[in-house]
């Protein structure tokens, strides 16, 4: 197998686990906090980012997206 076979496969996995868990957190946040979801997750976002969790901010950024995409 070469390496860039490789690379995409590793990438391909941890971009399908990486969407897993914002379908996870998405859920979690909506079934807790109802409406006030894409708030939560907007101030989650702001948060880490001032933390300096770059990681943690673009997780919560996709999933303040993803609560704006669907109609209440």
């Amino acid at each position: 197998m070469s390496t860039q076979t490789t690379a995409s496969m590793i990438t391909s996995q941890a971009a399908l686990r990486a969407n897993e868990n914002e379908r996870h957190l998405r859920n979690a946040v909506t079934k807790v906090f109802g409406e006030d979801a894409r708030l939560v997750a907007a101030w989650s976002a702001l948060e880490a980012k001032f933390d300096g969790r770059e990681e943690d901010c673009r997780l919560w950024a996709a999933v303040f997206h993803q609560l704006g995409a669907r109609t209440v």
